[in-house]
């Protein structure tokens, strides 16, 4: 947990620090300015304004445009998340600054939600200062106040996080589709590489001898089961033969008080795959 909040810290500061943010709070200061500008004006010619059947004027301006400016929040919102989202991992790659982390026990799914957390950090208070300042402008120019106070501003927030991990998802797998960005770690702390790498490629003498997912370098070792006759090793078996083995035995009379399904760790087929050899 410590990792992520401390790359979570790091994104927020950088987040701080980008331009987009500038360029995003000079939008917001020139729409809440026109906005104002709209709802004094629409406020001040209530006269002209006709409503619905049995609903007040004051009642439809302030709901029609509070709801334009939720509108116009969740744009302003998309748009900070989007762009201090969007390539950012390959951005950390291309400054190298993913190598310090990729050497050491961290995964994707924790750098991901790491830097997520640091956009939210950032977008959401800001879509809730915009929402607040929307409705002050509508409640102390037109004396209008909407029914639900906050949760319309909390749906908001939420929302802009949600696009904001879409971003995320995005600059991972579109990006680094599009240009085939990869990086390539070559160790021996095999530990290490099952929690960090997707693929895992073994070579022995230069030449290529075994490739897979760390799942699919784990290799079954068999299956051990325990009974009122002791403790029994079925060699080769994997997980999907244990139901049949345990009926087998049932069947033979023996009482089963245990199953354990061995694999293989990566370092296993490592060595099994070298014989021994140094690569």
């Amino acid at each position: 947990m410590s990792s992520v909040l401390t790359i979570a810290g790091y994104g927020l500061r950088e987040a701080l620090r980008r331009k987009v943010f500038g360029v995003v709070l000079i939008l917001t200061v020139g729409f809440l300015t026109l906005f104002w500008l709209g709802v004094h004006f629409l406020y001040s010619n209530l006269g002209n304004v006709g409503p619905p059947a049995g609903v007040e004027a004051r009642t439809f301006v302030g709901a029609t445009v509070f709801g334009l400016a939720m509108f116009g929040t969740l744009f302003l919102g998309t748009v900070l998340a989007v762009f201090l989202t969007l390539g950012v991992v390959r951005g950390d790659a291309e400054r190298g600054l993913l190598q310090p982390l990729v050497v050491r026990p961290i995964g994707r799914s924790t750098l991901l939600l790491a830097r997520w957390l640091g956009a939210v950090a950032v977008c959401a208070p800001y879509v809730g200062i915009v929402y607040v300042g929307s409705m002050l402008i509508v409640g102390l120019t037109g004396h209008w106040w909407p029914d639900h106070l906050v949760v319309p501003g909390v749906e908001l927030a939420a929302a802009v996080a949600l696009i904001a991990g879409i971003s995320i998802l995005g600059s991972v797998f579109l990006t680094s589709t599009a240009n085939g960005i990869a990086v390539l770690l070559n160790s021996h702390l095999l530990s290490e590489i099952e929690l960090v790498c997707d693929r895992v490629a073994i070579l022995l003498h230069g030449k290529l001898v075994e490739e897979g997912s760390p799942a699919e370098l784990a290799r079954p070792r068999g299956v051990e089961i325990e009974t009122d006759e002791g403790t029994r090793l079925f060699e080769g078996a994997g997980r999907g033969d244990t139901p049949r083995l345990v009926a087998e035995l049932v069947a033979a009379g023996r009482k089963v008080y245990g199953v354990r399904v061995l694999t293989s760790t990566l370092e296993d087929t490592y060595l099994e795959a070298v014989g021994g050899e140094s690569s």
